[in-house]
């Protein structure tokens, strides 16, 4: 287990899509078409619309994607979780005879290395204990009566720390941090191992590039994207992690660009899109996800277009 984690660790870093155990923190989009989320739609969108306007709606067509970084945390916490329940099997399996109290370093008898320091009272793990896998730490994390319970840190493959976690009768519970390469990129709050809360995501410059309200562990309520300068892109409501009710794209000076409705994540009513000045651009219809008034584009003073 020790050394399949480096490797699937390593892996993911270089060519990740979403690993498992976190695709249920991600809202779902029932649209098949991405193009469909917010470039301009009907029979002739594609030879109509430029390039230049192609590229303007690519920069806010992304739904929630989950950071490298709270992705990689994710996977390093479920591997953890099955490291800490061999070991305490493998314990019980070998009546391992209760240790003193005091602080322990437990060796590997095989390789020489350190697996565990123990802060042992009581009979029990009550204090800091650490935990490494081929020399290199991989949980620091505060224990009651044998139980995790308070502040925690997570550690990559190469030792760097990941995560900092809060816990609660052996639970995630308050503040998550994921980290890379020492920067904060998500914040988090928990509640019984599940995102509960707000989830604040970031570049690595620092800036607020996501907001998503959770509600054990899904996406619920209004949804934003900010660019660099914390201009805000694009809203957008959530029921039970699925887009329902409006979303909404705007232009850097805070002019509504462009509005679509959904409805238990299909696509429902107008779409409608504007110039910066205000004016009606173009507007399509759908009922249930699909088209049922092809588009029609506008002039900037308001002329149907030839």
């Amino acid at each position: 287990m020790a050394e399949n984690l480096a490797q699937d660790l390593d892996t993911e870093k270089e060519d990740m899509i979403m690993p498992e155990g976190v695709t249920s923190d991600m809202p779902l989009d029932r649209n098949s078409s991405q193009d469909d989320s917010i470039s301009f739609e009907g029979e002739n969108a594609e030879q109509s619309a430029s390039e230049e306007e192609k590229a303007e709606q690519s920069a806010v067509e992304e739904e929630e994607v989950v950071p490298l970084a709270v992705a990689i945390g994710a996977r390093i916490t479920a591997d953890i979780k099955k490291i800490i329940a061999d070991k305490e099997a493998q314990r019980k399996a070998d009546a391992e005879r209760p240790l003193d109290d005091g602080v322990h370093k437990i060796v590997d008898e095989d390789t020489g290395e350190v697996t565990e320091i123990l802060v042992i009272e009581n009979g029990m793990r009550n204090g800091i204990c650490e935990f490494y896998t081929r020399g290199v730490i991989y949980l620091k994390a505060t224990y009651i009566n044998d139980i995790k319970d308070g502040p925690a840190i997570e550690y990559d493959v190469k030792g760097e720390m990941a995560r900092k976690v809060f816990y609660r009768n052996d639970v995630m519970h308050g503040v998550v941090e994921a980290y890379e390469r020492g920067r904060v990129m998500s914040m988090a709050m928990y509640e019984d191992d599940q995102p509960h809360g707000l989830r604040i995501d970031y570049d690595n410059q620092g800036n607020v590039v996501t907001k998503f309200p959770k509600v054990l562990g899904e996406t619920q309520g209004v949804a934003e994207h900010y660019d660099k300068l914390g201009h805000l892109l694009k809203t957008c409501e959530y029921v039970r992690g699925i887009k329902h009710g409006f979303q909404k794209i705007f232009f850097p000076d805070g002019e509504l660009q462009r509005i679509e409705e959904y409805d238990d994540g299909l696509k429902v009513g107008t779409d409608r899109d504007y110039y910066p000045n205000g004016a009606l651009r173009s507007e399509t219809e759908y009922k249930q996800g699909k088209i049922v008034r092809a588009r029609v584009d506008y002039t900037v003073d308001g002329k149907i277009k030839g």
